[in-house]
């Protein structure tokens, strides 16, 4: 129904009803909101959610790794949706993907079972993906690039190895 219900013309003791609705804020909004108020793990969770790549690079653009897995780290969740939406293109902003993809490996607890049968596709398939973009770029990467590439591929291979043993 639209907004505003009334005859027209209004005669005298017509009756005008104004319907008023509220626009749920879009994910950008609502990650604007707790980036504005420092609620980074609540950014982060928002944009997950929204399953938007360029929204979830802007909000760990906007925010240190620090602020993310500073005092309280994410819930085991929000690591395992890291894990899952960060490697997209990882070429493109390596060097923010890959800290934050270090501190996920890092921050996961490989004893619970959901992320333990949950991750360890993720991680073989990443540990592809790295070998991918070493062996086809290693002639012309810099070498920034190949640091982050290495500390990514060595976390990765560790959690691997741990996962092997579970």
């Amino acid at each position: 129904s639209s907004g505003i219900n009334a005859e027209w013309p209004l005669r005298p003791g017509g009756q005008l009803t104004v319907e008023v609705r509220e626009v749920a804020p879009s994910h950008e909004q609502i990650v604007a909101e707790c980036l504005g108020r420092q609620d980074f793990q609540q950014a982060l969770n928002n944009a997950l959610v929204a399953m938007d790549l360029e929204l979830l690079m802007s909000t760990c653009n906007k925010m240190s790794v620090d602020d993310v897995f500073g005092d309280v780290l994410p819930e085991q969740p929000i690591l395992l949706a890291l894990l899952n939406q960060l490697p997209y293109n990882l070429q493109q902003d390596l060097e923010i993907k890959s800290s934050y993809l270090v501190e996920t490996v890092l921050a996961l607890d490989l004893a619970d079972q959901v992320i333990a049968s949950n991750s360890e596709t993720v991680f073989r398939e990443l540990t592809k993906l790295i070998e991918h973009i070493d062996s086809t770029r290693s002639q012309i990467t810099p070498r920034q690039y190949n640091q982050h590439l290495k500390q990514l591929r060595w976390s990765t291979e560790q959690i691997i190895r741990q996962l092997d043993q579970y």
